[in-house]
């Protein structure tokens, strides 16, 4: 490999912070994965209600590659997915 390299250095400061976050109500799509399991009664229902907004999950094996762990929704693999059907820009 040929040429020059050059090495840019940026120092960081991390410290903490007050900002608050917090839910706010107008949303146009709210999904929680709180509470699910791989064992749970609706593991292939992931939907906002209120905005009608559903979920399909496309090659979810619900074992430890993908499916529901720890309040997430986890998938590895170019067959395993899930579309959410919504579009957050109207056309």
């Amino acid at each position: 490999m040929s040429g020059n390299s050059e090495i840019d250095v940026f120092p960081i400061n991390v410290s903490k912070s007050s900002l608050a976050v917090v839910e706010i109500g107008n949303y146009d799509l709210k999904l929680s994965a709180y509470g699910k399991s791989n064992q749970s009664v609706d593991k292939n229902r992931w939907e906002d209600a209120t905005h009608g907004v559903t979920t399909s999950f496309y090659g979810i094996n619900y074992d430890n590659n993908s499916g529901w762990d720890d309040n997430s929704f986890v998938t590895s693999g170019i067959d395993s997915y899930a579309m959410i059907n919504f579009c957050p820009i109207p056309s």
